[in-house]
This record gives C-alpha cells, sequence and structure tokens, in this order.
C-alpha cells in the first residue's frame, strides 16, 4: 500500500481491531503502520459477516462492505515541482 501520510511505498500486515455490531454487521479499525514515516495509517472498515463457532460469536473479518481513511483523512500531496514559481509554490503548500 501507499502511506496516506508520506506517499511511500510499503508492504505491511495489517492489523484489525474489532470495535461493535450493529444492523450494518461488524465495525473494525485497519491499521497499517509505515515504516518510511512511523505513522499508522488508519481505516474504520465494515464487514458483512461475523463468523460465529460453537463457543459462541467472535470476530472474524470476512467480506469487506467498505472501508473510509480516518487518520489521514486524505492523502498527502506530493512535493511542488522545482520548476514552480515560488508565489505559486506558497499557495499550493498552505494546508487545505
Amino acid at each position: 500500500m501507499k502511506c496516506l501520510h508520506c506517499l511511500v511505498e510499503f508492504h505491511s500486515k495489517e492489523d484489525i481491531v474489532y470495535i461493535c455490531d450493529d444492523i450494518d454487521k461488524a465495525w473494525a479499525i485497519v491499521i497499517h503502520a509505515c515504516p518510511a514515516c512511523q505513522r499508522n495509517n488508519l481505516f474504520l472498515a465494515n464487514y458483512r459477516q461475523v463468523l460465529s463457532s460453537s463457543a459462541g460469536y467472535h470476530f472474524v473479518p470476512n467480506d469487506l462492505k467498505s472501508i473510509i481513511p480516518i487518520r489521514p483523512k486524505g492523502s498527502a500531496r506530493p512535493p511542488c515541482p522545482k520548476n514552480v514559481p515560488d508565489d505559486i509554490k506558497t499557495d499550493y503548500q498552505e494546508p487545505v
């Protein structure tokens, strides 16, 4: 995946933390830790199914319904090219 903070490509084992169930089924936080910038990329995930066992219900992520980035809320922009004039570069670098 590409880190939404620093835009570096990396491979990570995702960690999934179950939150709760509701009428829309199972909700969880999916975490991808970036080794380059040391920040976590967090996503809110909704799964269609929660699998059960003879011991009762337990969370097994299955059949992803939706996933939304929550940290950061959007992707970082790449750096402005060096040939862009300073007045335009300043506008480009302003926070949204």
